[in-house]
């Protein structure tokens, strides 16, 4: 099943409403950006969805020098991981952030209870073992980039999971842009990835047939002049579940 991520919520109301409909990640946005929110905002929202996933056993996925991976396994047994967290809490609230402090990070995470964290900026893979959360890396697709290119920026054993998301802008995504999925579904192939840019209810289902993502992203593709549109959201989420099940 292709799991399905509503990113740049700003209200109760709207992570409340993808929860209902099925949403596995609600995404939060501390990074600068219009759909920046602030702690005191954070804490409203969060509210709304029980308890973090912290107040549960965790389970990390194994190295690959582990005896029994491979390297074309360190991103399938994260995505597994995951899964196996989406048993104990869903949907899972994800922080964005973008070349901020570390400890900053931390800090805004482990007051709110962030379950996972999002690095959508320049940051290090080395910066993913310093967060205290597990962390999904993006790697942004330059209309430039070919496939190999975006591989060899890819690093094992530093994020749990992969994104890939166009590059453009300050901080290389969150554009609604998307980019050329040639280069994803090659990935894709590969490992499990979170896409993302310039996904809506109308191409998503092309999306997923050619990419076969492990989760599609989407922020302004449910969004009504910035805000989120919850015939929108639900829109989304049904087309994706009805593609699911026509496989």
């Amino acid at each position: 099943m292709t799991l399905v991520k509503i990113c740049g919520n700003q209200t109760p109301e709207d992570i409340v409403f993808a929860a209902s409909t099925g949403a596995d990640f609600v995404g939060l946005v501390f990074a600068k950006s219009k759909r920046q929110i602030s702690i005191p905002q954070a804490h409203t929202m969060l509210r709304s969805l029980g308890e973090p996933l912290e107040s549960n056993e965790f389970s990390l996925p194994p190295s690959v020098q582990n005896n029994n991976s491979t390297e074309s396994s360190w991103f399938h047994q994260g995505a597994s991981v995951i899964e196996n967290y989406l048993k104990i809490k869903k949907p899972l609230t994800v922080g964005v952030f973008a070349d901020q402090p570390i400890d900053q990070i931390n800090e805004i995470v482990e007051e709110l209870g962030i379950d996972l964290v999002q690095f959508s900026g320049s940051e290090s893979w080395s910066d993913c073992l310093l967060v205290t959360k597990q962390v999904i890396k993006v790697v942004h697709v330059a209309e430039t980039s070919i496939a190999s290119d975006i591989e060899d920026k890819i690093q094992l054993e530093f994020s749990i999971g992969l994104g890939l998301d166009s590059s453009f802008g300050k901080y290389g995504g969150g554009s609604g842009k998307s980019f050329n999925w040639d280069i994803a579904e090659n990935i894709s192939d590969k490992w499990p990835i979170m896409l993302s840019g310039g996904l809506n209810s109308t191409n998503v289902r092309d999306a997923i047939n050619k990419v076969s993502p492990w989760i599609v992203d989407v922020s302004s593709g449910t969004e009504v002049d910035g805000k989120k549109d919850h015939t929108l959201v639900k829109k989304f989420i049904d087309t994706v579940r009805a593609v699911d099940l026509e496989v």
